[in-house]
């Protein structure tokens, strides 16, 4: 038994849909460059099945960099990071629903934030 786990594909799959169709304005060049191309991908698998492990990585970039600029993440730098990327564009919402539990306003950044 093996388990890959992949990085983002640039040309197929779900993130390659939505950063075409709901992120035109965001800088594709690094979405292309942090993303595995098909051929790329390919090529991994044939690797892979070349030498079976029972578990590998398939990232596009340095993988002991990655993971260490995610150690470093924070709440903090995370909600500032998807505050930069909607920019001052409004989110499309809802009307609230009928619900039997009243209204609460956000109380904190966490809550602002998701809210």
């Amino acid at each position: 038994m093996m388990s890959v786990v992949w990085d983002t594909w640039a040309e197929v799959g779900m993130a390659a849909r939505l950063d075409q169709s709901q992120n035109p304005d965001t800088d594709a060049d690094h979405f292309k460059s942090s993303s595995l191309l098909n051929r790329e991908a390919l090529a991994a698998f044939q690797r892979i099945f070349a030498q079976p492990l029972p578990v590998v990585v398939v990232s596009a970039e340095d993988f002991p960099d990655r993971v260490e600029q995610y150690r470093k993440m924070t709440i903090v730098t995370l909600f500032a990071e998807v505050k930069k990327q909607r920019g001052s564009k409004p989110v499309a919402g809802h009307t609230r629903p009928e619900l039997r539990t009243s209204y609460v306003a956000p109380r904190n950044l966490v809550e602002s934030t998701l809210a």
